[in-house]
């Protein structure tokens, strides 16, 4: 996963005051889990990147987007 789409994930927790915890349970991974696919050592499923669209009333395009 491109480190792009993780750090807009990342942005729009912090922006939207998840915590990672909170984020983690919506998704039903553990917060170690989450940390890793945040920080893009491990990838998002593409339902993963879906529920988090949902979590944070963001469009799906908006993550997956390149560029700003």
């Amino acid at each position: 996963m491109k480190k792009g789409v993780c750090s807009k994930i990342k942005n729009l927790r912090i922006e939207k005051s998840f915590s990672q915890e909170i984020v983690a349970e919506k998704l039903n991974i553990s917060q170690s889990s989450y940390s890793k696919k945040e920080n893009g050592q491990q990838k998002f499923s593409l339902h993963e990147i879906q529920t988090i669209s949902v979590i944070f009333k963001t469009p799906l395009f908006t993550l997956l987007q390149e560029f700003d």
